[in-house]
């Protein structure tokens, strides 16, 4: 089986889970022809897919979440520059297409870059495509959403996903444990971890592991640190103007994320605090770390993964950087980590069983956003493929 893949490179999380479909897709025998990585720029080519993936690795530019400078989701300018940019993402999904039509691949696979499902759009084209993401899940009728959410709220962010998924043949939603849900189009599927995470062996240590995605972020943890010096953080931050490693003082560290030195402080530390990241989290709950969340303001999709995780019993969530709190909730956390162990290394076999049905002719299935009565889900015409 060859397949493309077509990533969202915006921060890691889907660029991990790539690559964890990327070691499986190896593993069994299959070849990735081509990654194309869209991020806001157009340019991001990261090192990790450079490193461990054999395969050329293209950019393009796609649309990309904007922040306030308090770090807030900035809803407005995120359409804004959405309507600005049309012209360069219809480039890209000629991009795509211009990819797809000379690997004359078996299989794409889509991590939820909204340029997928413009590219099957335009081109139509007969190549089956999956879409994996944890954003799927919120389309599965069984799931419920945090109370008190604006149902407007919720239907942008369900229409964004439908949006990247236009025309896929399956959709896999990943979720951090099995929830049970009842049958659908949308299959909940385990997480997708790399190899080098489920190779760590776990250990508890004496620091805070602290991982912030907006740089705006920092002075709440700095805050914090000065009541409670005596505690150690070591804190990862996507900040360009950090060096390696920076010392704030003998007890807090700021670092650049790499890799390696993120996984091996995250096998050793005590508990994590991240804001509501799907992918992190993940990484956490297979090693046992207890976990707090603070979810972006705004950010519907971290409120959702916030809640999820509480309710699979994984940590606790706030509003804001109380790391009191999480060391208040340390002596009653109980660890799932063998069951998320369990379900995390269902994976291969789930998804390898998915996707080799899927370049099998079959009759077509049901659609899938079909669901009535669910203000989530509005009916669609029946196509031959899902989502149409």
């Amino acid at each position: 089986m060859n397949v493309v893949m077509i990533v969202q490179g915006e921060g890691n999380g889907h660029l991990t889970q790539a690559l964890s479909m990327a070691q499986q897709l190896h593993d069994h025998g299959h070849s990735v022809q081509a990654v194309l990585i869209g991020s806001d720029n157009g340019e991001r080519i990261p090192a990790l897919f450079q490193q461990d993936v054999p395969a050329p690795v293209i950019p393009f530019k796609s649309p990309a979440l904007r922040y306030s400078r308090s770090g807030r989701l900035d809803a407005p300018a995120t359409v804004t520059r959405f309507l600005r940019n049309l012209p360069d993402y219809y480039r890209s999904a000629h991009t795509l297409h211009t990819v797809v039509r000379s690997s004359r691949p078996d299989l794409i696979l889509n991590f939820y870059d909204l340029c997928g499902g413009l590219y099957k759009w335009l081109f139509r084209d007969t190549v089956p495509m999956v879409c994996i993401a944890h954003q799927y899940l919120f389309l599965h009728p069984d799931f419920r959403f945090p109370s008190h959410q604006p149902r407007l709220s919720r239907f942008i962010l369900n229409t964004l996903s439908r949006g990247t998924a236009y025309g896929a043949s399956a959709v896999q939603a990943l979720s951090f444990l099995d929830p049970g849900y009842g049958p659908h189009p949308v299959t909940v599927a385990p997480p997708l971890l790399r190899k080098q995470v489920l190779d760590l062996q776990p250990e508890t240590g004496d620091h805070l592991l602290v991982y912030l995605t907006q740089p705006r972020l920092r002075n709440a943890i700095i805050r914090w640190h000065r009541q409670h010096p005596e505690i150690r953080i070591r804190c990862f931050c996507n900040d360009p103007h950090l060096d390696d490693t920076d010392s704030h003082s003998d007890t807090l560290t700021w670092h650049r994320p790499d890799p390696s030195t993120f996984l091996e402080s995250l096998r050793t530390c005590k508990a994590l605090v991240t804001t509501a990241g799907f992918e992190t989290v993940c990484e956490a709950m297979y090693l046992g770390k207890p976990i707090l969340m603070v979810p972006v303001p705004n950010h519907l999709e971290q409120q959702c993964n916030a809640a999820d995780a509480r309710n699979h019993r994984l940590g606790i969530s706030h509003d804001h950087f109380d790391l009191s709190a999480l060391l208040d909730y340390l002596p009653f956390h109980h660890s799932r980590a063998g069951e998320a162990r369990e379900w995390v290394r269902s994976a291969p076999s789930h998804f390898m069983a998915s996707l080799e049905q899927i370049i099998t002719p079959i009759p077509p299935g049901p659609s899938l956003l079909s669901k009535k009565n669910s203000p989530s889900f509005q009916p669609i015409q029946p196509a031959a493929t899902l989502i149409e």
